[in-house]
């Protein structure tokens, strides 16, 4: 099974072209590759979900410090 792709076009400031390059020649791939890399690697993040375990951990911690969290923010 082959992934659709599709061409996209953006420009960058010349620095972090460079810096590109740079990663991509270190990295043995081309630049169209790292790019194609970072951009799914970015989209994967920001559109995690939450794991569970990682939503409980923070509702109970919630739980237990709630107080503390309050008097923190109003001691600012």
């Amino acid at each position: 099974m082959t992934t659709e792709r599709e061409t996209l076009y953006a420009e960058v400031d010349h620095a972090t072209a460079e810096i590109l390059r740079t990663i991509a020649d270190q990295q043995g791939q081309s630049l169209a590759d790292l790019v194609a890399t970072v951009l799914e690697s970015f989209v994967q993040s920001t559109h995690a979900e939450a794991r569970p375990q990682v939503l409980t951990a923070y509702q109970q911690s919630h739980e237990r410090f709630a107080s503390l969290y309050q008097r923190i923010g109003h001691a600012n």
